[in-house]
C-alpha cells in the first residue's frame, strides 16, 4: 500500500514518477512474471532429467522457442533412466493385475 502512495504523491507532487517510482513499479509488475515463467517449466524441466536451470532461458525472447523445440524433440534423461527409450508415446510396461482374492 505504501508503495502505491508513494506512485500517487511523485505523480501529484512532481508532476509524474520519476526513475525510483518506475523502477519499484518495473519490479513490481516483472518480478511475479519471472516467477510465473521460470518456476513451472523448472520442475517440468527437472521431471524431465534437464537442469532446471535451463528454464531461465525461457525468459529470453527468440532463445525459449529454441529451447522448447529442443525440449520437444530430444530424447529426455529421464526416460532413458526408466528404460522407455525412444518410445515416448507408450506408457510403459503394463503393472501386474492383481486378482480380487486373497
Amino acid at each position: 500500500m505504501g508503495v502505491y502512495f508513494a506512485m500517487f504523491a511523485a505523480l501529484v507532487f512532481f508532476g509524474g514518477p520519476g526513475y525510483f517510482e518506475w523502477l519499484v513499479l518495473g519490479a513490481i509488475i516483472v518480478v511475479p512474471v519471472l516467477v510465473l515463467t521460470v518456476l513451472p517449466f523448472w520442475v517440468i524441466f527437472e521431471k524431465a532429467g534437464f537442469p532446471g536451470a535451463l528454464s531461465l532461458l525461457m525468459t529470453v525472447p527468440g532463445i525459449n522457442l529454441v529451447v522448447l523445440f529442443f525440449f520437444a524433440f530430444t530424447q529426455w534423461p529421464a526416460l532413458k533412466q526408466r528404460g522407455q527409450g525412444k518410445n515416448i508415446g507408450s506408457p510403459g510396461p503394463a503393472p501386474e493385475q492383481q486378482s480380487g482374492r486373497s
